[in-house]
């Protein structure tokens, strides 16, 4: 099997029922691989409670991290007030979670808190990547990658992105497990058994 990834994006009247769309369709693309890490992506219009709730139990509750957006796109395509759920299943890559809040007060205490909370290095898995996502309106998305790449060394290749609010510039929010956070920060480190690689596409 390797790695394997699917998307879903889906708008609706409430989170519910965005999220159960979402993942239905994920999961479907799957094609009934084991789900073993959730990524969402919702819109303002959503509860994020519920969103995340739904996503959990339709995932049997597989790590999760997300955060809110100012619209959303897949390989499908782009909206605007929907949610976006990602399903990744693999036999070569382990996945731990951890997130953090306080970030807007102390950006260093905060990185440490997520690095207590996942391990170092995984035995037969010696390439190391990770997915960071933190508060957009906490205006440190740059110190809080710059400390993370100082905390977790150069062998650690960091990606990810802070979150937004349909530009209302009110209230953001990153997501882990079953937690909805504000002022908060969330990572899910990836060990693989391969080299990681990134390419971009932009324009």
């Amino acid at each position: 099997m390797s790695t394997k990834m699917a998307t879903g994006i889906a708008k609706a009247d409430g989170g519910k029922q965005a999220a159960t769309q979402a993942t239905k369709q994920a999961k479907e693309r799957l094609g009934g691989a084991p789900v073993h890490l959730a990524l969402v992506y919702a819109s303002s219009a959503y509860d994020y409670n519920e969103v995340v709730q739904t996503v959990r139990a339709a995932t049997d509750k597989a790590p999760l991290i997300g955060c809110s957006t100012a619209g959303e796109f897949t390989d499908a395509g782009v909206e605007t007030g929907s949610v976006v759920v990602a399903l990744l299943s693999s036999d070569s890559i382990r996945f731990h979670t951890a997130a953090a809040t306080g970030v807007k007060e102390d950006v260093e205490a905060a990185v440490r808190v997520l690095a207590e909370k996942i391990p170092r290095q995984v035995e037969g898995h010696p390439h190391l990547g990770a997915i960071l996502l933190a508060d957009g309106l906490a205006g440190i998305g740059e110190e809080v990658t710059l400390t993370a790449s100082n905390t977790f060394g150069p062998e650690v290749h960091i990606f990810g992105g802070t979150a937004a609010d349909d530009f209302k510039l009110q209230q953001t929010h990153v997501f882990h497990d079953d937690q909805v956070l504000e002022n908060g920060v969330a990572l899910c480190l990836m060990a693989s058994r391969a080299p990681f690689f990134t390419a971009v596409s932009h324009g």
